[in-house]
């Protein structure tokens, strides 16, 4: 399957180990942006380099079968990502706080939409994706 892993920049080791075992039961990565850095950048470069990248991120929502959202509370890009793979009718799975509720935070009304997946874990995740169908 093609999948696109979303999450905050600040869930970038989490996101890329969780990209190390989609890869190991044969999925394929649509775009790996743990491997992105802007660090030494000067500002113009910065600016265009974040163009890349919107344009590689974009690129790789487009191309995937599923996005896997692993949740955290400073996620927001990774909402965009989630609401393009919604409006493609891709299969989004959502690893974290069931209905995105964080603290009694409010976060993002999509999550409750019945075609998303809500799974606590990682290794649930990684259970729904490899058996389609299979609710936990």
């Amino acid at each position: 399957m093609r999948i696109y892993v979303a999450s905050s920049f600040k869930n970038k080791v989490v996101v890329a180990d969780t990209i190390a075992k989609l890869r190991e039961r044969g999925h394929v990565i649509t775009h790996d942006w743990t491997l992105c850095t802007d660090a030494g950048l000067s500002y113009t470069e910065r600016v265009n380099y974040l163009r890349s990248c919107a344009d590689a991120d974009y690129a790789g929502v487009y191309a995937c079968d599923l996005l896997l959202l692993i949740d955290h509370p400073e996620c927001r890009v990774a909402y965009t990502e989630m609401g393009m793979a919604i409006a493609q009718g891709e299969m989004v799975v959502v690893v974290g706080a069931v209905g995105g509720h964080y603290e009694n935070t409010y976060r993002n009304v999509f999550m409750y939409l019945p075609s998303i997946i809500h799974v606590q874990s990682i290794s649930d995740a990684l259970t729904v994706i490899d058996n389609p169908g299979v609710t936990l």
